[in-house]
Order: structure tokens, then C-alpha cells, then sequence
């Protein structure tokens, strides 16, 4: 396994600092500090680089990409850093992919400037994504030790990422103990290095769709191919029962989003399951409810499951902040998530758009989904009651007809998304004043 070292400069004498690299053969330090300057001036870019070079040691900055305190506002909530965006950015997937591809060939140290990896970026940040990478991290010390990145006891991230509304203040007011728990499984479930693509089945109700796909997004951010099914035949505990005919075998790992096991006897729809997984031992199974998934007398090497306590954290990786709170609105169940006017309208939106079964439910939905299509969700929200009577989550035939579903219906079977912005259409009433991304664009006329 490729192993990387970090270390601290912190407020060392230069020769020390020269020592501890030596001591561990270090060929190149990478400067991760945002800004690489410091009251220390031996450890200032300049002065650093040179001393390095005289001693055949290369010096490559990448603090613009790989710091801890980034230029872009929108990565800060509080006055904090949110890691789980940092990781979203594409700069710094590409040189956390550089970094591990190097160090097979170099022994490379990460050098920013707090002396214990704990309290800086390099270990809750850095350390983690190159170990999802198959990179063993090592920190240096001060006294000359070496710290296994493993055997620090995970700590957990209190940064939670926050929405913002309008009118101030964040929408979520998460207790301590529903953060802790999430965060821990997150740490904890990490995709097989092996793994290529992935099968996302999502519960096929309105937080199922947003549940899905915000893991889909985060299964492509692992660098991994994915595929999402969300239909009727995952309304329910029945589909446990169907799983094994499903294409699995040309997928390597298979996720379960919010698709509850069989109420009363959980252990029907755990047990289709782990036959599954029998069949399959090279797949990795990842299961991920907010209802209970029981206990098996037996597990499997290659199953995980994760039962979390809020809806809001019914999903794989940290929770999208701007996604999440929204689901946690749709499922009904306890949350933690404050429900504003501006998330219970899109929550209404997207419940009656998943209702819409044989219409926008299915892909359709998950594309308005994946492009944000937040204003008309909000339309929908308005629209009257009487056009969206629904029973069970299905709408009901009696409803009279919506002119958003309709011509939403129409444009996305057309299958000619780019024709939407001719010149002869109308603007809709819930048209967004910034310039929207490309893709459909659902209207009405006026």
C-alpha cells in the first residue's frame, strides 16, 4: 500500500524541522497551507523551497487547492470550514487522485503549519480522502515519532453543512446526538476499493427520489459509474423479495436507499436480502433505512447496514445541504430539520410530482431532482389542492388537471429538452430571474 506522510512546522528551528525529514527519506514536501508564509520566516515559501532544494528535496505548493481555509465564501458556513464541500470541488479531487498516484513512486509529507494533525486540515481532510484513495497516512512529530492516521481515534466533524434561507439563520438545528451518529457511520462505510460502478434503488416516494439521488451524486464523486432505479416495484418491503432479478452482476456495488424491510417481520426482508448477497460474494451490498433493519444471526462480509435515526441522514455520504432537509420534509417522520415556508412549499412540490406515478415519478423526477429545479417544485407547491388529490402517495384519478404536470409531462416525453428556450415560448410565472443550467426546463403558458 502507498503510504503518505503529513507534518507540522509549527514553531520548530529549521535544522529540526530538515532532521525529521531525512530521518524518514522524505523526497518531496508538499505546502498545503492556504497561504505559504509564516511568522517563522525559515518556513516562509521562498526560503523553505530554497533550503529544500540545496538538500535534493523537491517543494510543490498545492495549498490553493488542498488548503484548509479555501478563498470561496461558499465553502464556510459560521465562519467554518465545510469539509464535505471542500471534497465536492474538482481541484481538489484531482490533486488528492495526483497525490495518490505519486506517492507510489515518491515518498512525499503534507506540510501545513499546526504540529498536531488533530487541530489542522491534514488529518479530518486530508488524511481521509487519501484513504479512501488506498493510501496509508502517516503524521510525523515533533519528537521524531510517527502516528498512524488509523490509530487516531475518530473524532467527529462538528461542522454540519447549513442552508441558509432567505430571511437569515440556518434551517437546521441538529441535536448532538443525531450529528454524532451519522457522522460516525459515515467514517465508518467507505466504497471497496475494487469498485467501478454502482446500482442505486431508491424508495419510490418523494424522499426516496431525493435520498437516491443525492448518493448517486456522491457515488460519482468517489469516481464510481452509477445507475438509479426508482419505480413501482420499490414502493415496498416486496421488493426484497425481487432483488436477485435485478442485472447485479453488472454492477459492483449495490445500494438500498430508504427502502424499509417488511414491518412487522423485518427479518423476511433481511434474509432475501443476505440470500442476494450469497449469491453474489465479489458485490458489496450497502443498506440504508430510517426504520428498523433488524439483526442477522449470520452476516455477510459483504453487506452493510446502516440504520440512522433521522430521514435527513437516510442517504450515503454527509448529507447535500441543500437536498436533505427537503426529504427529511417529505417523509413525515421525526426530524431534526426546522420546516420553513420555503422548504415545506419545495417538500409539497416534489410529494406531488412522485405521486404523478406513470407521469413525472421515475427518471423524470430524478432528472428535475439532479438539475435543482427548485422553483418549479415551489409552483407545483402552489398550485390548488383539488389537482392534486392523491391517496398512499398516488395521485388520485379524480384530481383535476394541473397545467404544470401536463406540460412537465409533455416536454420531458418529448425528449427534446433544448428546444424548450425557442423563441416562442412563454415565460411561466415561476420563471427564475438567474440564467438556469442546461437541461429541461418545465413552463406553462401564461
Amino acid at each position: 500500500m502507498p503510504t503518505i506522510f503529513t507534518i507540522g512546522h509549527s514553531n520548530q528551528k529549521a535544522a529540526h524541522f530538515v532532521e525529521l525529514l531525512q530521518k524518514y527519506a522524505i523526497e518531496c514536501v508538499v505546502d498545503v497551507r492556504s497561504k505559504p508564509y509564516s511568522r517563522y520566516r525559515h518556513f516562509n515559501r521562498e526560503p523553505l523551497e530554497k533550503r529544500l532544494s540545496d538538500l535534493g528535496i523537491n517543494y510543490l505548493f498545492l495549498g490553493d487547492d488542498l488548503g484548509g481555509y479555501p478563498d470561496n465564501k461558499r465553502l464556510y458556513a459560521a465562519d467554518r470550514v465545510i469539509y464535505e464541500r471542500v471534497t465536492a470541488l474538482p481541484g481538489f479531487r484531482r490533486e488528492i487522485r495526483n497525490l495518490a498516484d505519486k506517492s507510489r513512486e515518491t515518498r512525499l509529507a503534507l506540510m501545513c503549519a499546526e504540529e498536531d494533525p488533530t487541530e489542522c486540515h491534514r488529518h479530518p481532510l486530508l488524511a481521509e480522502s487519501l484513504k479512501n484513495r488506498g493510501v496509508k497516512v502517516v503524521h510525523l512529530r515533533r519528537d521524531g515519532s510517527c502516528q498512524d492516521a488509523e490509530s487516531i481515534t475518530e473524532t467527529v466533524n462538528r461542522q454540519m453543512p447549513l442552508f441558509e434561507p432567505e430571511g437569515g439563520g440556518s434551517v437546521l438545528e441538529l441535536s448532538q446526538e443525531i450529528s454524532l451518529s451519522k457522522q460516525v457511520l459515515t467514517m465508518k462505510v467507505s466504497i471497496p476499493n475494487f469498485a467501478r460502478s454502482a446500482l442505486v434503488f431508491g424508495h419510490a416516494d418523494a424522499d426516496g427520489h431525493l435520498a437516491a439521488n443525492h448518493t448517486r451524486e456522491y457515488l460519482l464523486r468517489e469516481g464510481l459509474t452509477t445507475r438509479i432505479i426508482v419505480s413501482p416495484k420499490t414502493r415496498d418491503y416486496r421488493f426484497w423479495r425481487y432483488l436477485s432479478k435485478y442485472p447485479l452482476e453488472d454492477y459492483d456495488v449495490i445500494v438500498c436507499i430508504d427502502i424499509a424491510f417488511r414491518f412487522r417481520e423485518p427479518e423476511e426482508s433481511l434474509n432475501y436480502l443476505l440470500a442476494t448477497a450469497g449469491r453474489y460474494p465479489e458485490k458489496h451490498f450497502i443498506v440504508v433505512d430510517h426504520h428498523p433493519l433488524g439483526a442477522p444471526r449470520r452476516g455477510l462480509d459483504n453487506v452493510t447496514l446502516i440504520e440512522v435515526m433521522d430521514p435527513y441522514d437516510c442517504c450515503l455520504g454527509v448529507p447535500d445541504w441543500e437536498v436533505m432537509p427537503v426529504a427529511a420534509l417529505c417523509d413525515g417522520s421525526e426530524t431534526a430539520i426546522v420546516p420553513t415556508r420555503l422548504l415545506r412549499r419545495r417538500a409539497l412540490g416534489v410529494k406531488r410530482a412522485a405521486a404523478d406515478v406513470g407521469g413525472l415519478a421515475g427518471d423524470p423526477l430524478l432528472q428535475l431532482i439532479q438539475e435543482r429545479r427548485w422553483a418549479f417544485f415551489e409552483a407545483l407547491a402552489d398550485e390548488d389542492a383539488q389537482m392534486h388529490r392523491s391517496a398512499r402517495g398516488f395521485r388520485r384519478r379524480s384530481s383535476e388537471a394541473s397545467p404544470l404536470l401536463e406540460e412537465a409531462r409533455r416536454r420531458l416525453s418529448s425528449g427534446r429538452p433544448k428546444q424548450l428556450r425557442g423563441r416562442n415560448m412563454s415565460r411561466p410565472p415561476w420563471h427564475e430571474s438567474q440564467q438556469l443550467p442546461r437541461g429541461f426546463v418545465p413552463s406553462v403558458g401564461e
